[in-house]
Protein backbone atom coordinates (compact mmCIF):
# COMPACT_ATOMS: atom_id res chain seq x y z
CA UNK A 1 0.00 0.00 0.00
CA UNK A 2 1.02 3.15 -1.09
CA UNK A 3 1.99 6.20 1.86
CA UNK A 4 2.01 9.88 1.93
CA UNK A 5 5.23 11.89 2.73
CA UNK A 6 5.14 14.85 3.34
CA UNK A 7 7.69 17.43 1.86
CA UNK A 8 8.99 18.43 5.23
CA UNK A 9 9.07 15.94 7.04
CA UNK A 10 11.51 14.48 4.00
CA UNK A 11 13.43 17.13 3.78
CA UNK A 12 14.18 17.10 7.62
CA UNK A 13 15.20 13.56 6.97
CA UNK A 14 17.60 14.19 4.18
CA UNK A 15 19.11 17.35 6.66
CA UNK A 16 19.84 14.48 9.55
CA UNK A 17 21.16 12.50 7.30
CA UNK A 18 23.32 14.32 5.42
CA UNK A 19 24.70 15.90 8.73
CA UNK A 20 25.55 12.41 10.13
CA UNK A 21 27.59 11.44 6.66
CA UNK A 22 28.84 14.59 5.67
CA UNK A 23 32.26 15.31 7.82
CA UNK A 24 32.93 18.77 9.25
CA UNK A 25 34.73 21.10 7.08
CA UNK A 26 37.58 22.29 7.78
CA UNK A 27 37.82 26.24 8.77
CA UNK A 28 38.06 28.63 6.45
CA UNK A 29 41.85 29.73 5.47
CA UNK A 30 41.39 33.59 5.40
CA UNK A 31 44.59 35.69 4.69
CA UNK A 32 44.20 39.47 4.11
CA UNK A 33 46.65 40.36 1.81
CA UNK A 34 45.62 37.58 -0.44
CA UNK A 35 42.03 39.03 -0.34
CA UNK A 36 43.01 42.68 -0.48
CA UNK A 37 45.56 41.91 -3.54
CA UNK A 38 43.06 40.90 -6.13
CA UNK A 39 41.48 43.26 -8.91
CA UNK A 40 38.30 41.90 -8.79
CA UNK A 41 37.47 43.62 -12.09
CA UNK A 42 38.75 40.67 -13.07
CA UNK A 43 37.18 37.30 -14.17
CA UNK A 44 40.18 35.08 -12.54
CA UNK A 45 39.99 37.33 -9.39
CA UNK A 46 36.26 37.41 -9.12
CA UNK A 47 36.39 33.49 -8.92
CA UNK A 48 39.11 33.45 -6.67
CA UNK A 49 36.69 35.93 -4.42
CA UNK A 50 33.74 33.90 -4.63
CA UNK A 51 35.46 30.37 -3.77
CA UNK A 52 36.73 32.34 -0.68
CA UNK A 53 32.76 33.01 0.08
CA UNK A 54 31.86 29.63 -0.64
CA UNK A 55 34.47 28.49 1.51
CA UNK A 56 33.99 30.56 4.25
CA UNK A 57 29.99 29.83 4.14
CA UNK A 58 29.98 25.85 3.68
CA UNK A 59 32.17 26.05 7.06
CA UNK A 60 29.56 28.12 8.94
CA UNK A 61 26.52 27.57 7.00
CA UNK A 62 26.92 24.36 5.51
CA UNK A 63 23.52 22.76 6.21
CA UNK A 64 21.82 25.86 4.00
CA UNK A 65 20.94 25.38 0.40
CA UNK A 66 20.69 29.07 -0.34
CA UNK A 67 23.87 30.44 -0.17
CA UNK A 68 25.16 28.10 -3.56
CA UNK A 69 22.85 29.40 -5.66
CA UNK A 70 23.47 33.40 -4.68
CA UNK A 71 27.48 32.59 -4.97
CA UNK A 72 27.09 31.44 -8.85
CA UNK A 73 24.50 34.24 -9.46
CA UNK A 74 27.06 36.77 -8.41
CA UNK A 75 29.80 34.62 -10.51
CA UNK A 76 27.54 34.80 -13.39
CA UNK A 77 26.48 38.55 -13.09
CA UNK A 78 29.93 39.22 -13.09
CA UNK A 79 31.25 37.55 -15.91
CA UNK A 80 28.50 38.89 -18.01
CA UNK A 81 28.71 42.74 -16.79
CA UNK A 82 28.39 45.78 -19.12
CA UNK A 83 29.88 49.21 -18.58
CA UNK A 84 26.39 50.58 -19.23
CA UNK A 85 24.46 48.49 -16.90
CA UNK A 86 25.96 47.18 -13.19
CA UNK A 87 22.70 46.35 -12.07
CA UNK A 88 22.48 43.00 -12.77
CA UNK A 89 25.79 42.63 -10.42
CA UNK A 90 24.54 44.84 -7.65
CA UNK A 91 21.39 42.89 -7.37
CA UNK A 92 23.24 39.65 -7.14
CA UNK A 93 25.71 40.76 -4.59
CA UNK A 94 23.15 42.69 -2.36
CA UNK A 95 21.46 39.25 -2.57
CA UNK A 96 24.23 37.53 -1.13
CA UNK A 97 25.32 40.14 1.15
CA UNK A 98 21.70 40.45 2.58
CA UNK A 99 21.50 36.53 3.30
CA UNK A 100 24.82 36.34 4.63
CA UNK A 101 23.72 39.30 7.11
CA UNK A 102 20.33 37.33 8.02
CA UNK A 103 22.80 34.08 9.31
CA UNK A 104 25.32 36.50 11.08
CA UNK A 105 25.57 35.61 14.54
CA UNK A 106 28.72 36.49 17.52
CA UNK A 107 30.48 33.25 16.79
CA UNK A 108 30.29 34.08 13.29
CA UNK A 109 31.12 37.58 12.38
CA UNK A 110 34.62 37.98 12.18
CA UNK A 111 34.57 35.29 9.53
CA UNK A 112 31.24 36.37 7.42
CA UNK A 113 32.27 40.00 7.54
CA UNK A 114 35.31 38.49 5.51
CA UNK A 115 32.78 37.15 2.61
CA UNK A 116 30.44 40.50 2.99
CA UNK A 117 33.53 42.19 2.12
CA UNK A 118 34.79 40.08 -0.79
CA UNK A 119 31.31 40.23 -2.20
CA UNK A 120 31.48 44.53 -1.76
CA UNK A 121 34.97 43.88 -3.52
CA UNK A 122 33.68 42.15 -6.37
CA UNK A 123 30.53 44.50 -6.33
CA UNK A 124 32.35 47.78 -6.42
CA UNK A 125 34.96 47.17 -8.64
CA UNK A 126 34.15 46.78 -12.34
CA UNK A 127 32.82 50.70 -11.07
CA UNK A 128 36.14 52.10 -9.84
CA UNK A 129 37.98 50.70 -13.25
CA UNK A 130 34.93 52.67 -14.99
CA UNK A 131 35.49 55.37 -13.80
Amino acid sequence: MAQVAYIEDYRARKREQAARETPAPRPPHIHDGEIMSRDYAHIPDVTFGILKIREILAYHLFLDEVWPRLTLDLLQAAFDQRRDNLAPLHEASQALKDHIMSEMTPDTHQDLSTALLIADLIEKAPAYRMG
